[in-house]
C-alpha cells in the first residue's frame, strides 16, 4: 500500500499493516530459521557489548530482544537488522562512567536512564521529522569517528586477550600500562585469542569462495528488493 493511502495507524504502527496479510503457511518457516540465525549472532555480540558498555552481560541478553520485538511492532524496513552497536556501547561508558566512580549499582542505574532518556529523544526527533540534521555531518568527520572509535575498542579488550588488567585514563596509558605488566601475561590466554581472531578472518576470506557457500547454494538470490536474502526470508516476510 503506498504511503499516501495508509491510515495514521498504519504509519505509526506499520505491524497493523503487514501482521494481517501474513502468509503463515509459506513465510514461518523461513522467519523460524532466520530467528534461529538472528539468535546465534544475537546472544555473543549482545554479552560483548554489554561488557564494553561496562554492565553485567545479563543486561544485554535481557534488553537486545526489546529492541527485535520493538522493531517488528514500529519498524517498516523488510530488511534492517536492530541489535546492540559497540558505538552506543562505548558512548554510554562514557558518558555514565565520570559520574558513577566505583559504584556498581549507580552504574546500572545511570545507564539504563541514558537509554531510556535517548530513545525518548530520538522518537521526538523522528515525530518531528528532523532526519535532515545528518546531512550536515561530513563523512571525513564520521570517518575519522568510527575509526578512533575501532582502536578504543580494541585497546579496551585487548588486557582481557593479555589476561591483565589496564590502568589508565585514555589509551596511551592503557597500552603502556598493559606493557609494563608484560610479565604477568597470560600466555594461554593469548594463544586463544589470537587462534579466534585468525578464525574470524580466515573464515571471512575463504568461506565464501566455497562451492557450497551459503549464498552460492541459494542460487546467489541477494536483490534487496525480494524477500529472501541468501535463501532465506528475512524475519517477519514483510
Amino acid at each position: 500500500m503506498p504511503p499516501e493511502e495508509k491510515t495514521a495507524l498504519q504509519r505509526y504502527l506499520p505491524i497493523v499493516d503487514w501482521l494481517p496479510k501474513y502468509d503463515w503457511a509459506q513465510s514461518l518457516r523461513y522467519d523460524v530459521i532466520a530467528a534461529l540465525t538472528v539468535w546465534a549472532l544475537l546472544v555473543p555480540e549482545a554479552m560483548a557489548y554489554a561488557g564494553i558498555a561496562g554492565v553485567p552481560p545479563e543486561v544485554g541478553l535481557v534488553t537486545a530482544p526489546l529492541a527485535l520485538i520493538g522493531y517488528a511492532i514500529f519498524g517498516s524496513s523488510r530488511h534492517l537488522f536492530v541489535g546492540p552497536s559497540s558505538t552506543v556501547a562505548i558512548l554510554s561508558a562514557s558518558v555514565v562512567a565520570p559520574l558513577a566512580g566505583s559504584d556498581g549499582d549507580l552504574y546500572l542505574i545511570l545507564t539504563v536512564w541514558l537509554a531510556i532518556f535517548t530513545g525518548v529523544f530520538f522518537v521526538a526527533l523522528g515525530l518531528a521529522r528532523m532526519g535532515w540534521i545528518a546531512n550536515f555531518m561530513a563523512s571525513s568527520v564520521l570517518t575519522g569517528f568510527m575509526v578512533a572509535l575501532a582502536i578504543v575498542i580494541a585497546v579496551g579488550q585487548l588486557d582481557k586477550i593479555l589476561g591483565v588488567e589496564a590502568e589508565g585514563d585514555n589509551v596511551l596509558q592503557d597500552l603502556g600500562s598493559m606493557l609494563e605488566q608484560f610479565s604477568d601475561w597470560s600466555w594461554p590466554t593469548i594463544l586463544i585469542g589470537v587462534a579466534a581472531l585468525a578464525s574470524l578472518f580466515l573464515i571471512g576470506a575463504f568461506l565464501s569462495k566455497l562451492p557450497w557457500s551459503f549464498g552460492r547454494h541459494a542460487g546467489g538470490d541477494r536483490r534487496l528488493g525480494n524477500t529472501r536474502v541468501g535463501g532465506v526470508r528475512h524475519p517477519c516476510g514483510r
